[in-house]
């Protein structure tokens, strides 16, 4: 699921949540709005290939600039609701849910897209670097590995809505495999905190402090190094309180 990406409310006035579907054989993500008709229907159908569908439905596709990020990089091989992380107004008012999205190929790297309202059939581009060429860079994050590891394959399975160093600003969580060792990942945390000042731009762990049995830290997050393949938040697994919040995830 995508989180409240649109804002959209139900009649009750409760938050309708959207559907996130990746595309990376046509470096493309699409965000379904969510629709209070769907539960008095049978059976909906959305042809995500057919424009007349997008608008009717109030898609907004995200696709790669096709100048900065080639066919075959995979842009959209991992895509999820990342939860509210770039707040509106402090967080006053009207909040809107982001969307993480990975290109695991080439030089890959997780994009973390701020929600915001529709109109139907709404395309927002994103470059490779963030460099302007896409109509979405101003409001994106574009997250990078520091550490060790191949190129490729940062990104390979995400995690988010989650606040793991309980400062009230859901954190991300990105797996980067090296497939030719299929034992050998590195999984980081990126800190909200560091994602909301870095819109625009790009955002690195940079030097980290090594602790000991492979968990390095710095003020952007913590690379854990793994020999495990599936990672993901487990939620308050030890029901720890926080400084803001009733529990740390």
């Amino acid at each position: 699921g995508a989180g409240n990406f649109n804002g959209d409310l139900s009649l009750l006035g409760t938050p309708l949540n959207d559907i996130v579907v990746g595309a990376p054989d046509i470096n493309k993500v699409f965000v379904v709005p969510g629709n209070s008709v769907w539960k008095d229907s049978a059976q909906v159908t959305i042809d995500l290939t057919d424009e007349s569908h997008l608008s009717a439905w109030n898609v907004l596709s995200v696709e790669a600039d096709s100048g900065t990020i080639g066919e075959g990089e995979l842009f959209g091989f991992s895509a999820i609701g990342a939860g509210n992380v770039i707040l509106d107004n402090d967080g006053e008012g009207q909040q809107y849910d982001d969307i993480a999205i990975s290109k695991t190929m080439e030089d890959s790297a997780v994009y973390v897209v701020k929600g915001r309202s529709l109109d139907g059939g709404t395309t927002v581009t994103i470059s490779n670097a963030l460099t302007g060429e896409g109509t979405g860079d101003a409001e994106t994050v574009r997250l990078q590995t520091s550490g060790p590891g191949p190129l490729a394959w940062f990104g390979y399975e995400l995690g988010g809505g989650s606040d793991l160093d309980g400062d009230g600003i859901d954190d991300i969580l990105v797996s980067h495999q090296d497939l030719l060792n299929e034992t050998d990942t590195q999984m980081y945390v990126f800190f909200g905190s560091a994602i909301v000042e870095s819109i625009g731009t790009s955002l690195s762990l940079g030097d980290t402090q090594n602790l000991g049995g492979g968990v390095h830290v710095s003020a952007n997050g913590i690379r854990f190094d793994v020999d495990r393949r599936a990672v993901s938040f487990s939620a308050n697994f030890d029901n720890a309180p926080s400084a803001t919040t009733d529990s740390v995830e």
